[in-house]
């Protein structure tokens, strides 16, 4: 049986479609090329953004990647694995402790902060405990440790406070925290 269509059109039905598949393959090879020359700026534009405004690009990593890979970098950046006596910013202030969690976004400020614990540099305060959970009320002095999203208050009296970051996104959402003498968790919001 002899094909409804001549030689030549085959031919040139069959050049055409290799034409347009070369033409899609080199077309892919210069976007990847493209692609990893952006990269490659990218990458030089975020070192050297590093280097000269460092606290601009952890705001960059929060913002791109979230709070768990600027908790990374920044602990990276000022050396967190080791124990130091300033406390990591994000960390500083007043936070009330609830036995429970709270169902709340990342906007909720308690409106008072009776009890809870007071982060500083150098030395951490519990307030308000004894008559909220019948726990210790003391000002500690102390060194931070920072792996991962866990933090380590590791008190001058020897004793290590366990605290853990909770974040959604971008920005710290509250700590889960077991003060000396607790046994179990607490849940700290910043107050204002």
């Amino acid at each position: 049986m002899k094909s409804s269509h001549p030689p030549q059109r085959r031919t040139r039905r069959l050049r055409s479609t290799i034409i347009g598949g070369l033409a899609t393959v080199v077309f892919f090879v210069f976007y990847l090329m493209f692609l990893e020359r952006k990269n490659t700026e990218i990458e030089a534009y975020y070192q050297h953004l590093r280097a000269e405004n460092p606290e601009v690009y952890l705001e960059r990593v929060a913002e791109l990647k979230g709070f768990k890979t600027y908790v990374e970098a920044f602990s990276k950046m000022h050396d967190y694995h080791q124990p130091k006596r300033e406390a990591p910013p994000f960390l500083v202030g007043r936070w009330r402790l609830f036995a429970e969690p709270k169902n709340v976004n990342e906007t909720y400020f308690p409106v008072s902060c009776p009890s809870g614990v007071e982060i500083e540099d150098g030395h951490v305060k519990f307030f308000g405990l004894a008559r909220a959970f019948g726990l210790a009320d003391g000002i500690h002095g102390v060194r931070y440790q920072i792996a991962g999203m866990a933090v380590k208050l590791l008190l001058d009296d020897g004793k290590a406070v366990p605290l853990t970051m909770v974040s959604y996104g971008t920005h710290l959402h509250h700590l889960e925290i077991i003060p000396p003498g607790a046994h179990q968790t607490y849940h700290g919001y910043l107050c204002k």
